[in-house]
């Protein structure tokens, strides 16, 4: 035969188990989650360390890239004007030519000139000797 208080302590200790039983799932379910977010957290800021260490190799590549490209251009208007100079001295080099032809040529006539005066002369010379000759 049943007696209420033993009823009900059956069912104080089944409430109790159950109860414990739900509290200690909770728990565990609990930890579970925890230490997953713990996981979640950690990768989390290993992941911001990363991030802060390419956000500062990115910079210096910006940097690097700016330096580099101020110095292209630098380079392109060094080069620029050299070949302006270039293009001067061959200008200069070519006149430089010119005038050694001209001089040249002036020495070439130079020289056929004295060359023919020298002959005129003599020629003057012995034309002068014969007449005192034949005088």
């Amino acid at each position: 035969m049943k007696d209420a208080h033993t009823d009900t302590q059956i069912h104080a200790k089944m409430f109790y188990s159950q109860r414990n039983m739900y509290l200690t799932g909770f728990t565990l379910f609990l930890a579970i989650v925890c230490s997953r977010l713990i996981a979640i957290l950690s990768e989390i800021m290993k992941h911001e360390e990363k991030i802060a260490v390419v956000e500062k190799q990115a910079k210096n590549q910006q940097k690097e890239y700016e330096r580099l490209t101020e110095e292209k251009e630098k380079l392109e208007k060094e080069l620029e004007e050299r070949s302006k100079l270039t293009e001067e001295l061959q200008k200069k080099s070519k006149d430089a030519e010119v005038v050694l032809k001209q001089a040249k040529s002036q020495q070439e006539e130079y020289l056929r000139l004295a060359d023919k005066y020298n002959d005129l002369e003599k020629k003057y010379e012995r034309r002068e000797y014969e007449e005192k000759k034949s005088k």
